[in-house]
């Protein structure tokens, strides 16, 4: 886990570096760069709605902004990055290539038995009902 952990780690800190600098090239400093994984993954492996929160800074219409940042970070050859696109009013999608994923698949087969494993829940009871006398069967009168 800790390997999937710092591999996505270490491409989305690339990707807020990058977007950092392009605001800061804009004039605008102290941001907060957020990116989230999509609730669907034809929105890509992380998208931002950063456009739309600086893009009143700078005067411009949020899906200008998105497509000069899209510009920007195509031009800083970040690598595992696939696709960069802006959709919408000026959300910015972005799909890591196959090379990224085929290493974090690797890496989780290496640590296989430690993958998915934690202890947040140990210690808890847990309490099991079911609806019926005998689970096996149906349940019946008499």
């Amino acid at each position: 886990m800790k390997a999937y952990k710092n591999k996505t780690a270490e491409n989305i800190a690339d990707i807020e570096s990058g977007i950092t600098d392009f605001l800061s090239d804009c004039g605008i400093e102290g941001v907060d760069v957020s990116l989230e994984k999509p609730s669907d993954l034809k929105f890509g492996d992380i998208s931002s709605n950063i456009a739309l929160r600086y893009a009143k800074n700078v005067e411009k219409k949020p899906y200008e902004f998105a497509k000069n940042l899209r510009g920007y970070l195509i031009a800083q050859n970040l690598k595992n990055i696939k696709q960069i696109e802006v959709v919408g009013q000026g959300y910015i999608n972005i799909s890591f290539d196959a090379a990224f994923h085929k290493s974090l698949v690797k890496e989780i087969i290496k640590s296989a038995e430690e993958y998915g494993r934690n202890n947040s829940l140990s210690n808890t009871r847990w309490v099991i009902e079911h609806t019926s006398p005998n689970p096996n069967k149906a349940m019946h009168l008499g």
